[in-house]
């Protein structure tokens, strides 16, 4: 019936249950742990929790049904030795694919302040309390702004008094301190053991749950249509997460441009003015941290440092578009409203020495045939600024009757000259870019085949002509080129293989009214 941590076993003995909760679901995404504890200590870890703090835990959450699910929040409860809730883990998601994780320590003296009049309260016995303050886009009709409070249930205590085991009320108060949402998940019913239940028992579980995960989505969209339509509401646009929340799942034009940009980076540090290490942490799901240093590095002492952490994969896409790098960083970091940010550069003092270097294509342009140069060429024509920010910055505001219009040419990035340049690479930047693509990129690309300049301009092409033509949904380019290719092979077999099959009866009949001439 559930299945769970499924990575731990061997293949040959992982079945899933009709309900599955699969540990790479949770918590940060990407990395090397398997299990849920495994992912948890590794958490805890990093936001300073020793493993000796804590002995046991508990995840309340929707577990997938037949691969899908959608969790708005999961509960951590964290345990010490003695049994004493000491820590919970708030695991908050929007429709969007972001996540927040929040840490919550236990109050000392628990109260029932944050729970406004009118809302049941868990048990003073068995509470756990705390407040914190919005950092993360939820819905649309809320601003990021504001502070939450939980009050909560402590599983184990109560199930020793008979108090409800689950009993969490959440509550959004406004920037002016009013309850702007109350929210409560809680048991209503005796739980059920997965192992021990009864064939009975396991078909209601299905009848009574198997579609609550799908309508989630939906009954969100019906809910966000009233608040809209008949309420007229304001909405508050997405913004990028800030560098405390994890932004969306990557899609495969953003994973195969990632492994060119990392490589990129490689070759920058190589060639950089000066001592210089650099710390890059790519977008989440897509690789840890790492630690480039340049050629020049001989004292430590003298070594500069600059840290790069891409907080959006759509940073990626978004890169290609400018001619210029130090632009790029200017526009999604350091020039840009916080809410649009897609990068977070430290010590940017230092990045002068990063983009110190250049690369020229002169020379391998002549190693590329007509045909290439013709599809390098309609890169450089459809080059245009990134799509418009949700929030327009604060310093380029203008009057209704004015207009702004970059009118500068949109040469060759030096991305897409470094690109070129790996059809003559001995190696060291073209295998980083191999190795990234086979592991992050979903669809399957023939790299040892293909020319990785190919790869990187149809790529940026299929982005450029998204983004241009049809408001970035890159899946409408597969759609289209299916539409043309039927109609193409229609055409075909109407027009010629029609002709042909009829000439081909035509001279059939033709022998054959022959033969029966001359028998006769």
């Amino acid at each position: 019936m559930l299945s769970t941590n499924l990575e731990l076993l061997p293949p040959n003995e992982r079945r899933k249950g009709w309900f599955n909760v699969n540990a790479a679901d949770y918590l940060y995404r990407g990395g090397p742990e398997r299990g849920l504890e495994e992912r948890l200590r590794c958490y805890l870890r990093g936001e300073g929790v020793p493993d000796e703090a804590w002995s046991f835990a508990y995840l309340v959450t929707a577990p997938k049904f037949l691969g899908y699910s959608f969790n708005p929040v999961s509960f951590w409860y964290i345990y010490d030795s003695s049994r004493k809730l000491t820590m919970m883990v708030l695991e908050v998601n929007n429709t969007f694919g972001e996540r927040r994780l929040y840490l919550l320590k236990s109050e000392e003296k628990a109260s029932d302040e944050s729970v406004p009049d009118g809302f049941e309260a868990p048990a003073k016995a068995t509470k756990f309390t705390n407040a914190w303050v919005k950092d993360f886009h939820v819905s649309p009709f809320n601003s990021r702004k504001g502070t939450y409070s939980l009050t909560a249930a402590d599983p184990v205590a109560a199930s020793k008094t008979g108090a409800k085991v689950l009993d969490n009320v959440v509550v959004l108060n406004s920037s002016k301190a009013h309850a702007k949402l109350v929210a409560r998940v809680y048991s209503d019913g005796d739980h059920m053991d997965p192992v021990t239940m009864s064939t009975s028992q396991a078909l209601r579980l299905l009848a009574s749950w198997f579609w609550v995960g799908f309508l989630t989505f939906p009954r969100i969209i019906a809910q966000a249509y009233q608040l809209y339509f008949k309420r007229k509401m304001h909405v508050w646009f997405r913004p990028e997460v800030l560098a405390s929340s994890i932004g969306r799942t990557h899609t495969s034009s953003e994973a195969i441009l990632e492994a060119f940009f990392r490589a990129y980076l490689g070759f920058l540090v190589d060639n950089a003015s000066a001592p210089l290490r650099l710390t890059y942490t790519p977008a989440g799901g897509l690789g840890v941290s790492v630690t480039m240093t340049s050629r020049l590095t001989k004292d430590e002492n003298e070594v500069k440092e600059l840290t790069l952490r891409v907080i959006s994969p759509a940073f990626y896409t978004r890169f290609v578009h400018y001619s210029h790098t130090t632009e790029a960083f200017d526009r999604e970091s350091l020039h840009t409203d916080p809410k649009n940010r897609t990068l977070v550069l430290e010590n940017a003092e230092n990045l002068p020495l990063l983009l110190s270097s250049s690369t020229s294509s002169s020379t391998t342009k002549t190693k590329l045939g007509k045909i290439d140069q013709y599809r390098w060429q309609l890169l450089q024509r459809l080059r245009s600024p990134p799509p418009a920010t949700a929030y327009p910055d604060s310093d380029t505001t203008f009057s209704d009757r004015a207009s702004v219009q970059d009118i500068r040419k949109m040469p060759s990035s030096p991305l897409d000259h470094f690109a070129v340049s790996l059809l003559l690479d001995d190696g060291r930047y073209s295998d980083v870019v191999k190795a990234q693509i086979l592991k992050n990129a979903s669809v399957l690309l023939r790299v040892e085949e293909t020319s990785l300049a190919a790869v990187y301009r149809d790529t940026v092409t299929k982005v450029f002509i998204a983004d241009t033509y049809l408001l970035g949904f890159e899946g409408l380019l597969s759609v289209i080129d299916l539409v043309v290719r039927i109609l193409l092979v229609v055409v075909w077999f109407k027009f010629f293989a029609m002709g042909e099959i009829g000439q081909m009866k035509l001279e059939k009949g033709e022998r054959a009214c022959a033969d029966f001439c001359l028998q006769a």
